[in-house]
């Protein structure tokens, strides 16, 4: 019988565990790093919002497999065996990717907070139309907290151009900051009425 070595088994997929996190925090930005929750158990998640609404999924299984075969096991070296891991990782980081952009896609589209420019080009005022759909907190010195902006690879150099001449465009700087201001007194008045309720 073979010697069993549980300490340095522990420690090897400890760093393993750490390796695929790592990974994953970078490849599913913004969602890594929202706040997480450990389900231990149980068939089903119940979100209620403040509004009342409630959202009740089940669990969603994220996984891929690393698959060695014994000539793989004795031909390769620790390189090799971590260039799977991290295959692996990229694997589930998709998974999780896109999870996350299609709960966001269903919830957006519920509420009715989709900015659909029907095929033309991005404008500033698209973008100003999609600030004032959303929830926008402050932090005590009364400074927004903006969201972040996804968009596909391909859209970016777009993007920056309309995000260019959003912030540069005295019309525009105009605009977007009465827009903050009356979002700031729509984030007082929530904060007065959560105040007054706890």
């Amino acid at each position: 019988m073979l010697p069993d070595y549980p300490m340095t088994k522990a420690k090897f997929t400890q760093a393993i565990k750490s390796r695929i996190r790592g990974i994953q925090d970078q490849l599913t930005r913004p969602f890594s790093e929202a706040q997480r929750v450990i389900i231990h158990e149980g068939e089903r998640t119940t979100i209620t919002r403040a509004d009342g609404s409630v959202d009740d999924d089940p669990p969603v299984m994220i996984a891929s497999e690393l698959t060695l075969t014994r000539d793989e096991i004795c031909s390769s070296d620790l390189a090799g065996f971590l260039r799977k891991v991290d295959e692996m990782a990229v694997d589930m980081s998709r998974q999780a990717f896109g999870f996350h952009l299609g709960k966001i896609d269903k919830a957006v589209k519920e509420v009715g907070n989709v900015v659909d420019v029907g095929g033309h080009p991005l404008t500033p005022e698209n973008v100003l139309e999609l600030w004032e759909k959303i929830e926008v907190e402050f932090d005590e010195q009364g400074r927004p907290d903006l969201p972040t902006l996804m968009a596909h690879p391909s859209m970016a150099e777009k993007i920056k151009r309309v995000l260019q001449e959003f912030a540069t465009n005295p019309v525009y700087v105009k605009r977007h900051a009465e827009l903050i201001e009356r979002k700031r007194e729509e984030w007082r008045d929530r904060e007065s009425a959560r105040k007054l309720v706890g």
